[in-house]
């Protein structure tokens, strides 16, 4: 799947910059270009190593095929680093852009899910707070009634002993 996004983004890019008009107007293909740094003056060209000659880049498939240039000696773009290389890093990068892309992802939807407990958490705190504030005056009714009851039957005092007197 990254060999696919990375073979798709050097194929627009290749594309962008022929269609630009970047591409330099010698031939590829010209035998008087035998060195790799005056093959790549051309964006549109392609040199391979191991025959040591300059081609159009195959604007038809994405990678050069293997009977075309192989990628451990194709170079497109810096002549230090072969086709193979580039297309290893560009998936590399890519792989690690869709990595960060989750984790950023994955870290709003954290966020969003934070601020929803913490919302749920203040309503239930709330109805926890009503709760004891019903049940304190239940209880204080309870104990006024009970208090009343205790003064008519003559219970109220706090010596209990003092009835049986």
């Amino acid at each position: 799947m990254a060999n696919l996004a990375t073979g798709a983004a050097l194929y627009a890019l290749v594309l962008l910059l022929t269609c630009a008009g970047i591409d330099g107007k010698e031939e590829c293909t010209d035998i008087s270009i035998t060195s790799c740094d005056a093959c790549l003056q051309s964006v549109s060209c392609l040199w391979c190593a191991s025959t040591t000659t300059c081609m159009d880049y195959p604007k038809a498939h994405v990678i050069p095929r293997s009977n075309e240039c192989a990628l451990a000696n194709a170079n497109w773009g810096v002549c230090g680093v072969s086709f193979q290389v580039l297309i290893i890093i560009m998936a590399v990068l890519a792989g690690v852009l869709l990595i960060l892309l989750i984790l950023c992802c994955c870290c709003c939807c954290r966020r969003c899910c934070r601020k929803k407990v913490s919302v749920d958490l203040q309503t239930a705190n709330k109805k926890n707070e009503e709760k004891l504030k019903m049940k304190d005056t239940k209880r204080n009714e309870r104990s006024a009634m009970r208090e009343e009851t205790r003064k008519k039957y003559g219970l109220g005092n706090d010596n209990p002993y003092e009835k049986f007197n």
